[in-house]
């Protein structure tokens, strides 16, 4: 169960302890967005759940805090409005380049409306996201000088070990002026979250078998 605020200090220890199959070992790209985060704001993620079925939701707690109070805001409802598309940035072993969620899937817009946005503060403030784990994939565009006749096709993602981090605009400065800005608006600031976590995706049918492997 989530809790509703997290210390600060504690939401910082939420580190991944790189193994010698972690992909993301060399941290290039994960260090490339971290360069963008306003150097006020402080955003980490939890997995909510270490294992989950290829059928299932991977669920994610987004931490914010700030050292400056009520400079920013945060949206923290886990969707009804544009900010609250994360971009989940992911690898698993054998994999050439990380894939970003927002170029795996095909835009579907946004389910209006819905907002829960707090003030950021130095106590961190707790928002959900989740993608379904069937979403983590590759989708690949046709040339279309090529062939014509076939769309947007998507790998299906492979069971085992990803990695991730996110990329969010639920961060803007101040408070929204109005509805526009609420459920519309994109914001400027871009965060990543500061650790990279894992979650190992299973096929559908074995996570009882998982839940009692040591």
């Amino acid at each position: 169960m989530y809790a509703n605020e997290i210390p600060s200090d504690i939401a910082g220890h939420f580190q991944f302890m790189c193994c010698p199959t972690d992909p993301y070992a060399d941290r290039k790209e994960h260090a490339l967005s971290m360069e963008k985060n306003p150097p006020d704001v402080m955003f980490t993620v939890a997995v909510a759940q270490p294992k989950l079925a290829l059928s299932k939701e991977l669920q994610l707690q987004l931490l914010f805090s700030s050292k400056r109070p009520r400079t920013y805001s945060a949206e923290l409802a886990p969707g009804g409005n544009t900010a609250a598309i994360d971009d989940f940035v992911y690898l698993w072993p054998g994999m050439d380049a990380p894939v970003h969620s927002k170029d795996s899937i095909i835009p579907t817009g946004v389910v209006c409306c819905g907002s829960r946005r707090r003030y950021v503060r130095q106590t961190a403030i707790a928002g959900n996201s989740f993608l379904h784990a069937s979403m983590m994939t590759r989708l690949r565009i046709p040339d279309p000088f090529a062939d014509h006749s076939r769309g947007p096709e998507a790998t299906p993602p492979a069971p085992g070990d990803y990695w991730l981090f996110v990329e969010t605009r639920r961060v803007m400065r101040g408070w929204p002026k109005g509805a526009d800005d609420i459920y519309f608006k994109t914001s400027d600031v871009v965060v990543t979250s500061s650790n990279i976590v894992r979650t190992t995706v299973l096929p559908d049918g074995n996570l009882r078998f998982a839940r009692s492997s040591p």
